[in-house]
């Protein structure tokens, strides 16, 4: 199967890229994701403000895709690994997301990510 990715767009380091359309699949939507982050690796940004949206999840009606939750956790893993190994600061801002289970998904990916040791939770005093 082909992948149209000309649709993303990288300017001036700031990356984006909209889905074409609802048919997109866990399998589709990693494959196309991986193919970009590997973009982004290319310009080397001094940081990266992700935009974790949860619209992407399946039933969503705005979004329109059909991504499981554990699509979203192992989504923003890969941009969390990827800062991580190339040493670029990450700032995650939670976005989108129309349905609600979606603040269970984003505590249940923040999880993952304290977990694997690729967030520190800060300690307070």
């Amino acid at each position: 199967m082909m992948y149209d990715v000309s649709h993303c767009a990288l300017l001036l380091k700031t990356f984006n890229c909209f889905h074409l359309n609802n048919e997109y699949k866990y399998t589709d939507f990693i494959f196309i994701f991986s193919a970009l982050i590997e973009s982004l690796i290319k310009v080397k940004p001094d940081f990266i403000i992700y935009n974790a949206g949860t619209d992407i999840l399946k039933g969503d009606k705005l979004g329109l895709l059909s991504i499981t939750p554990e699509g979203i956790i192992q989504r923003d893993e890969m941009v969390f690994k990827l800062a991580q190994q190339n040493n670029i600061p990450l700032v995650m801002l939670t976005s989108g997301g129309y349905r609600k289970s979606t603040a269970n998904i984003i505590a249940a990916s923040l999880q993952n990510l304290v977990q694997k040791g690729l967030v520190k939770p800060s300690q307070v005093e």
